[in-house]
């Protein structure tokens, strides 16, 4: 269910549904509704929350890729990967590791 997604997202980037409706600049109450589906955002405001979000208006929607990857906008990637750049090298390393690990898990099956 979109809210549920919304809200799931909402909380990964560790944000408040007031730092939301403020960065949108909407009201408490029009937000909240998206959140509890009772109304949903039209086009302009989805593409306002990717920006919020810093992803795409699909990985809101919850639509993956015919090969089952999440679409991740240039932006997160972006994010991704300034983040990973804050690391000192050995975390650098511990990140690579952890994504290989994963990658060979995912193979297995």
């Amino acid at each position: 269910m979109f809210s549920n997604r919304l809200k799931e997202i909402r909380k990964e980037c560790n944000l408040t549904q007031k730092d939301v409706y403020e960065k949108l600049n909407m009201s408490p109450n029009g937000y909240a509704s998206y959140e509890q589906g009772r109304t949903e955002p039209n086009i302009e405001t989805l593409k306002k929350l990717a920006d919020c979000f810093g992803c795409s208006v699909d990985y809101i929607l919850d639509r993956e890729t015919e090969n089952g990857n999440i679409i991740i906008s240039n932006q997160s990637k972006s994010k991704i990967e300034k983040l990973y750049e804050q690391l000192n090298h050995q975390n650098q390393i511990m990140v690579i590791g952890y994504i290989t690990a994963l990658l060979q898990k995912q193979n297995k099956f």
